[in-house]
Parts: C-alpha cells; sequence; structure tokens
C-alpha cells in the first residue's frame, strides 16, 4: 500500500478501506489488496461505504468512482458532478452520498446527482468536509464553514455554471 492515504472508511465486514495516492487498497486484519479505481486517476482525495458495501472513491481530476466488490464505474461532469476534482464524500442516515468538490457540493441519491451552490446559501466553494446529523449539514472548505441547521437551503443549482 502507498504511505500517502487521504481517505479512509470501514465497512460493516470490518475491512478497513483507503484512499491513496495510488489508488483505493484494503485491510482485512492480516493482507492489503490494492483496487486500484478503474480508469482515470488513481490520485484518491475522499473515501466513503455505502450501507450496501459499495465503495466511493473521490479522485483529483478524474471524478468519482464507485466499486461494487467486482467492478468500477467512473462518474464525471459529464453524468452531472460540479466539477471531476472530488475532495469530499459522506454518506448520511438516509443512505445518501454527499460530494464535495473544488466547484461546490453536490448529493447523489437515487442515482440522481443534485447540486447545490451560493444560491443555496452555501458560502464556500471548494469543499473538503461534510457532516450530518438528522436535517442538520455542515460544510467545510476553503472559506470558512456553512451551517444549516434544518437541511440545505430551498434552490438547487449548478455551481458549475452548466445550465
Amino acid at each position: 500500500m502507498n504511505i500517502w492515504v487521504y481517505g479512509l472508511d470501514i465497512d460493516d465486514r470490518g475491512l478497513v478501506w483507503f484512499g491513496t495516492n495510488n489508488g483505493v487498497a484494503a485491510y482485512d486484519g492480516e493482507t492489503f489488496r490494492s483496487f486500484g479505481t478503474g480508469r482515470g486517476s488513481q490520485h484518491i482525495y475522499s473515501l466513503a461505504i455505502e450501507p450496501n458495501g459499495d465503495v466511493w472513491a473521490g479522485t483529483w481530476g478524474a471524478g468519482l468512482s464507485r466499486f461494487d466488490g467486482k467492478t468500477w464505474r467512473t462518474f464525471t461532469v459529464a453524468d452531472g458532478l460540479p466539477s471531476n476534482h472530488v475532495f469530499a464524500l459522506h454518506t448520511d442516515e438516509a443512505g445518501r452520498l454527499w460530494i464535495g468538490t473544488n466547484r461546490g457540493l453536490a448529493i447523489r441519491d437515487g442515482g440522481e446527482f443534485t447540486l447545490y451552490g451560493p444560491e443555496s446559501g452555501l458560502n464556500v466553494q471548494s469543499i473538503f468536509a461534510i457532516a450530518t446529523s438528522g436535517d442538520a449539514v455542515w460544510v467545510g472548505g476553503f472559506g470558512g464553514v456553512t451551517w444549516f441547521p434544518s437541511g440545505l437551503g430551498p434552490k438547487p443549482g449548478d455551481p458549475a455554471g452548466r445550465n
């Protein structure tokens, strides 16, 4: 495994997953195993595991990749992301995936991406940290932190300006 670890998470089976600058790896308590990222950048900045066991990896410049245990699928701006630089990932209690990029926030729910930017009350554009508890959302990044005590603002938008 590479010594530069940018993200980690633990799945329900106890596997520890690592996002490194050389792809994704997992440790079962005895052995490290490398899984790469499928295609594009091997530089992983963020990592999250869904309740179903899918591993999400946010890359530097190659979008968001999902590993289902067998194959990788990559999502990019062409699929609705605000940017291909994914710095933060978070799964909430409802199973939604929160994605922090250098061009705003996206939420993946039911296979669709909803984008949030300044028009939603978000005061940071490059997002490096996301935390949720119930409806409350904290988003941190370059320029500070935004707190939404009752959920995100009512107007989802396109922070990347791709209307």
